[in-house]
């Protein structure tokens, strides 16, 4: 995103809280805003929560307590927001736990696999999960909580984030009952000065063209083209803007 605000590159896909923070200079942007990031269009969701073995008898985040759980994610800034803010969603913190300290989320899918740990956190949806199951059977993503509070707390680690249901389906591993997860959503950003032409066209690519990202990269079929426009706490690029405005997509309040 530092290319993209020095105008040396054009666009960029980070997740919609690492954009906010780059863009305000917070967190581990600390004192180095970058004012020229705009917006473009608001895609997918990234799914998270604290996987477990389903085996282990841990069905809610509070019964962490008193387990070995992953923990810090020191090189992984990402992770550490997203699963301190799981935590936080229901009044913890990990001073509260015992763990072993990881750099990232596949140390601690790592150690939980060799049996060093009880819980870490990861993705829903990605293949490792099943590599992960095949290794020590059945696994469980853990509830979010969802309740207006919960989602409060969650949000000052995510701001941007969301809690949402996930129903069981084949081939959603780990989701063995209805599961409220973090969801992250993903952000196109590109600099204030990029032509309002190229982006007007490329929003407009997004919106009419769906289809065509899903045959690349299956995971676009989550966006809904209605919400392209979506407040993620960044101005948008007046070619977007222009663009939604003329389909009747606009979300953003002025």
């Amino acid at each position: 995103m530092r290319l993209v605000n020095a105008g040396e590159a054009d666009l960029a896909i980070p997740s919609a809280t690492d954009a906010y923070f780059a863009y305000k200079g917070e967190e581990v942007y600390h004192g180095r805003p970058n004012k020229n990031l705009r917006a473009v269009a608001s895609l997918f969701p990234l799914f998270l929560s604290v996987m477990v073995k389903d085996a282990s008898g841990i069905k809610q985040v509070t019964d962490l307590k008193g387990r070995t759980v992953s923990l810090g994610y020191t090189n992984h800034a990402q992770a550490r927001r997203y699963f301190r803010g799981i935590l936080a969603s229901w009044g913890m913190a990990e001073s509260g736990l015992k763990g072993n300290t990881v750099p990232h989320v596949i140390a601690g899918v790592r150690d939980l696999m060799q049996g060093k740990t009880d819980a870490t956190m990861f993705a829903v949806g990605v293949p490792k999960n099943a590599e992960i199951q095949a290794k020590i059977g059945t696994i469980r993503f853990l509830n979010v909580n969802n309740t207006p509070e919960g989602v409060a707390r969650l949000r000052k680690f995510v701001p941007t984030a969301d809690v949402l249901q996930m129903k069981p389906k084949k081939g959603r591993i780990g989701i063995v009952e209805p599961t409220y997860l973090l969801a992250e959503r993903y952000l196109v950003v590109t600099n204030a000065k990029a032509s309002d032409k190229m982006i007007y066209e490329l929003a407009k690519l997004f919106y009419e063209k769906q289809k065509e990202f899903v045959g690349i990269v299956p995971i676009f079929r989550l966006y809904k083209p209605k919400q392209l426009s979506r407040d993620q706490g960044l101005p948008f690029h007046p070619g977007a803007e222009k663009f939604y405005r003329e389909v009747g997509a606009w979300q953003k309040k002025s």
